[in-house]
Formats: structure tokens, sequence, C-alpha cells
């Protein structure tokens, strides 16, 4: 089964900064946006195929590395305000919403973004590969 996945899930993760992208003198933080396009959806362990989009938008600064900060995620279903990290090979991202936990976890190995339902045992997982 974990083997289908590694085939069958598909995941484009661009990175575009926008032209003159740099710190900001006001706060020095540094904006960022992705892109993440999915072709495959699993609800617990029923897998699907699926064209779900989600962008991933932040504002990173801090001391050190990893660029620590704030992050969204905004997708058809909803908008999701969360924290995370982004150095520009891992990204991490932890959100709330009344109804869910959502997680997303990319390396250029592979990628995962996980919704975990609030009061109902219920994950939905996207997985694939960062291009």
């Amino acid at each position: 089964a974990m083997r289908f996945w590694a085939f069958a899930c598909l995941l484009t993760l661009s990175l575009s900064l926008p032209a003159g992208a740099q710190t900001s003198e006001e706060d020095g933080l540094t904006p960022f946006e992705l892109t993440c396009v999915f072709a495959t959806e699993c609800v617990d362990e029923d897998c699907a195929g699926t064209d779900f989009e989600i962008t991933v938008t932040g504002r990173l600064g801090g001391d050190g590395p990893p660029p620590f900060g704030e992050m969204e995620i905004a997708s058809i279903a909803e908008t999701v305000q969360g924290s995370g990290e982004y150095d520009g090979e891992l990204l991490t991202m932890l959100g709330r919403t009344a109804g869910a936990i959502h997680l997303l976890t990319s390396l250029p190995e592979g990628a995962r973004y996980s919704v975990h339902q609030v009061g109902i045992p219920l994950a939905i997982t996207y997985l694939g590969h960062c291009q």
C-alpha cells in the first residue's frame, strides 16, 4: 500500500517571490508564497484522484535559521492561519480552524498535507513530491 502511495501521489510545489522581494524595513520580515497542487487525496486509508490546490503565504523573520514566521494556507475550502518554518527546502506549517487541525510538511524528497477533523476521528491527507 505504501509503494502505491509513493507512485500514485503527485504534488507540485513552487516557490515564487515577488519581483524585488526583500526584507521589509518596517518589520524585518521576508514575504514568500508557495503553490501546492495535489493529484491524490486520502480520506483515512481510502485514496482517490483530486485536483485540490492550496496557496501558502507567509512572512518570515527572527534570529538565525531556519526562518520562522506567520503563515496562511488558502484553498477553495477555507483559509487557515498558523505559523511555521521555511528555509528554502524544509517547510513546516501548523494551523487550526474551528473544525480542524492542519499540518503541512514539505522536503525535496516528498510532501504531506494533513487535515485532522476536530470532534470526529477523520483525517484527510495529501501526499506527493515537491517539484
